[in-house]
């Protein structure tokens, strides 16, 4: 390797340490305890202990890592490695919590009231909906007179019918007329007594 980049390398390795010094100050210089107390939601709490247990746990990483440079396996099955995984997982887990996927639903009502108001202005839809209503009632009478004994049923349901109609007329029309006459006696003088009744009821009034 040149040395020159060595040297740059080494340059930004210095820097990044600087820089990750002064961002983990918080934690340095006083217990975790007192600064997680200052956030309000217990969300930004946990959120503060898993990313402050990753980079301690990635530290100890890199750490791990330069110490076993000439043996990779080793620095790969250390412990640490399990604890960032188990971190990364919490992590997800908050991450989740804090964004969670939108659940589609269905609105079966509103469903049915858009389909319904769709196929209600279909002039096609509307004639096929007719033309089977008529269809079904053609198949049903179809069946009804293929059934055994149909048409003498008819038959008889008209005769019966005209029989009654004919001793209704009977009844009304074709009275005797020595039947009338003496009816008519007793007729006139149900007339005369309600007129009389009418009579007195007025001048009962007229008095008063």
């Amino acid at each position: 390797m040149d040395t020159s980049a060595a040297s740059d390398l080494v340059d930004d390795l210095s820097a990044n340490i600087d820089e990750l010094t002064a961002a983990l100050q918080p934690l340095i210089t006083k217990p975790i305890d007192s600064t997680a107390s200052t956030f309000a939601l217990p969300i930004d709490k946990a959120k503060f202990y898993a990313l402050s247990t990753y980079a301690i746990g990635s530290i100890l990483h890199s750490y791990e890592r330069l110490s076993a440079a000439s043996n990779p396996q080793e620095y790969r099955s250390h412990p640490v490695m399990t604890e960032l995984k188990r971190v990364q997982q919490y992590m997800q887990k908050i991450d989740a919590i804090e964004n969670p996927i939108p659940v589609k639903t269905l609105d079966t009502a509103a469903a049915g009231r858009f389909v319904k108001a769709g196929l209600a202005g279909n002039d096609k839809y509307d004639a096929q909906k007719a033309g089977k209503i008529d269809g079904d009632k053609m198949a049903a009478k179809r069946k009804l007179e293929e059934m055994p004994g149909y048409y003498e049923a008819e038959i008889k349901k008209s005769k019966s019918k005209k029989k009654k109609s004919r001793r209704s007329e009977h009844s009304v029309l074709d009275v005797d007329e020595k039947d009338l006459e003496l009816v008519k006696p007793i007729i006139s003088q149900e007339q005369k007594s309600a007129e009389k009744k009418n009579k007195k009821a007025t001048g009962g009034l007229t008095g008063t």
